[in-house]
């Protein structure tokens, strides 16, 4: 299919592989110092634009055709908002306690889990 991004393709968002989030999980339950909200994402939230073409690399598919805001509307109604917008969540705790993630960038995610 040709796909692209949704809306302007401005909004953030935040993603993570899933081998990264099961060593988060593993990391709190032994971490007794750890306090507070623990985000679970990747280090480097990626635009939706940036997201689509880095997809469409990996899946050697064409990915430049905007979905237009309106269609989002009609499709997801109030949930769209949260799709158009984005949200640029940051593994903050993580950071400080120098969590080594094996897949940190997009790319290297999308690799591994595409096949």
């Amino acid at each position: 299919g040709v796909g692209g991004p949704l809306g302007s393709g401005k909004q953030y968002m935040s993603w993570i592989h899933i081998e990264d989030l099961a060593s988060m999980y593993i990391e709190a339950l032994k971490n007794n110092s750890i306090k507070g909200v623990l985000n679970g994402t990747a280090p480097y939230p990626a635009t939706n634009v940036y997201f689509s073409k880095m997809m469409g690399k990996v899946l050697r598919r064409p990915a430049f055709l905007p979905t237009p805001a309106f269609a989002m509307k009609i499709a997801f109604g109030e949930m769209s908002q949260i799709i158009l917008e984005g949200q640029k969540v940051l593994p903050v705790k993580f950071k400080e306690m120098n969590f080594r993630y094996r897949y940190p960038t997009l790319e290297m995610a999308l690799k591994e889990t595409a096949y």
